[in-house]
């Protein structure tokens, strides 16, 4: 073989290594010192009590954990709550972020710990099961029978950067079913829009959880008051 094309080959391997080692470098090697690195953040209903330790705890007198609210004398009602369908663009970990208002793009090194539409379901479950408006809340893999059925399903949980300051924007469609009759009982949205602190994804999960927890309190008072009118 003629061994200017055995250089020339030579030349063009060396190339393409260098090539792939840079690629990997852009994507955030964890190797290199000084790469991107990807976060998670956690959805917080902010008015809820902290997760309990991995250690169980005994509550006693003058111990700061919390008793739960005793539940109203007569209550009968078993909450079912489930994730309704959610939009492709936010049917993942991924933080959304709008840098004009009307486009939409995802993070790149920034992630939700897990699916927001799981994550709504589970706080609205914590934050529901404290009124004792309910004999009990649960969500429907529980396989409890259940009397009423919360459906939520999230429309929007964006970063619009936009304007400055930027704001988060969070809108949750919700549908209140009487289950035993298999009759919607009413549909509701609720949104909520904070202002972002900080420029950056750790500022916009800090807005997204005032955000979610303003509209907790929103749902809460809203399934309470609706399923008031059903008969026991």
């Amino acid at each position: 073989m003629n061994p200017s094309r055995l250089t020339f080959r030579g030349a063009m391997l060396c190339a393409v290594a260098l090539a792939v080692v840079g690629g990997l470098s852009a994507c955030g090697n964890p190797l290199k010192n000084g790469a991107p690195r990807t976060e998670y953040f956690v959805l917080r209903d902010l008015a809820s009590s902290p997760a309990p330790s991995s250690t169980p705890a005994t509550a006693s007198a003058g111990s700061s954990v919390a008793a739960a609210p005793a539940l109203a004398t007569g209550t009968s009602r078993v909450l079912m709550i489930a994730a309704g369908p959610t939009p492709t663009l936010f049917d993942s970990e991924r933080m959304v972020f709008s840098p004009d208002g009307v486009s939409r793009a995802y993070y790149h090194f920034a992630n939700w710990s897990e699916r927001p539409a799981r994550s709504l379901v589970q706080l609205s479950e914590a934050r529901l099961a404290q009124d004792p408006a309910w004999k009990s809340v649960v969500s429907t893999v529980a396989g409890a029978r259940g009397d009423l059925l919360l459906t939520l399903k999230i429309d929007d949980l964006t970063h619009d950067d936009s304007k400055q300051p930027g704001t988060v924007r969070v809108a949750v469609t919700a549908e209140l079913l009487d289950w035993r009759q298999r009759r919607l009982m009413q549909r509701r949205a609720f949104e909520r829009s904070v202002s972002v602190e900080a420029r950056n994804a750790a500022g916009a999960a800090a807005a997204a959880n005032r955000a979610v927890t303003l509209v907790l309190d929103d749902l809460g008072a809203w399934a309470r008051e609706t399923a008031a009118g059903v008969q026991k």
